[in-house]
């Protein structure tokens, strides 16, 4: 649809505005905004960090990063599974 505006000397045709959703599909993003839980804490990146880092970590704090990471990728994993099912 188009509509040329009011304004004096404009006369071009103007594409009237189309909201890129519903009200219901603003909810839903709503929802989805409020659940939402960023994966963007630091301890991912320092237990990355410590394993790469220079020195030589001790049995008991390999076993220790070991865990740790697997938590990470645990909850990366859970993540992305969410991710998929809750596509459109």
């Amino acid at each position: 649809m188009t509509a040329t505006t009011l304004r004096p000397g404009w006369s071009h045709p103007v594409r009237a505005a189309v909201p890129p959703f519903t009200g219901a599909g603003l909810r839903r993003v709503l929802e989805k905004v409020q659940c939402w839980a960023p994966y963007v804490d630091r301890l991912l990146l320092d237990d990355v960090a410590a394993v790469l880092d220079d020195y030589t970590p001790t049995e008991h704090q390999v076993d220790e990063h070991a865990q740790r990471l697997r938590g990470h990728l645990t909850r990366l994993v859970h993540v992305a599974h969410q991710c998929l099912t809750e596509a459109p």
